[in-house]
């Protein structure tokens, strides 16, 4: 199972102008070092949370449909379903009937369900036999964007991977504690 980026988020949770309010910097010689750490703030969010902070199109790939009936997707919130495909057991690509399944946008994970007295169909002895496309994301949530603010400027500030000669200690209810917090937990 993999769940992979299709289309990046077209805004990201904050700009540059709110970073920079953050870190208190007034000139706009780093304003595009600062936009790409804002992206790799949210991105690190998003792969510790499991929670989509922009909208964004992903696709979730598993060698087979589930025996229990339901798909759970890699990122919550989920808003759409673009498409359902498999290959089948001839290694054809074919496009699942929506008619098949629901989606359920309110568990987190969203997840696609079979409707009752449905089966998914047989798929090829196939790594990512399924894929599923989809759209997932909102508005962040004021804690999810101090995170990516706490990140971002974390690497602004230290921009080497180490920290040498320097007493350092967490701030409680920092960092860690927001993303712990949002974390979406699959079944």
């Amino acid at each position: 199972m993999s769940d992979r980026l299709i289309t990046a988020p077209t805004a990201e949770p904050v700009s540059v102008a709110e970073l920079k309010a953050h870190l208190r910097v007034t000139h706009s010689a780093d304003d595009s070092y600062l936009g790409t750490l804002i992206q790799a703030a949210r991105e690190h969010a998003e792969q510790h949370t499991g929670r989509a902070l922009a909208e964004q199109t992903r696709e979730y790939t598993a060698d087979a449909f589930p025996s229990n009936g339901v798909l759970r997707l890699g990122f919550a919130p989920v808003v759409s379903i673009s498409s359902v495909k498999y290959l089948d057991e001839t290694g054809e690509e074919q496009t699942l009937d929506p008619s098949v399944y629901t989606v359920d946008t309110q568990s987190e994970p969203g997840a696609i369900v079979l409707k009752v007295d449905q089966d998914w169909p047989d798929t090829a002895r196939l790594p990512a036999a399924v894929r599923v496309r989809y759209v997932c994301g909102t508005a962040a949530r004021p804690l999810l964007k101090q995170a990516v603010l706490f990140i971002a400027a974390h690497w602004y500030e230290q921009r080497l991977p180490v920290n040498v000669g320097n007493i350092v200690n967490e701030i409680p209810h920092s960092l860690a504690a927001i993303l712990w917090a949002n974390r979406v937990f699959s079944a």
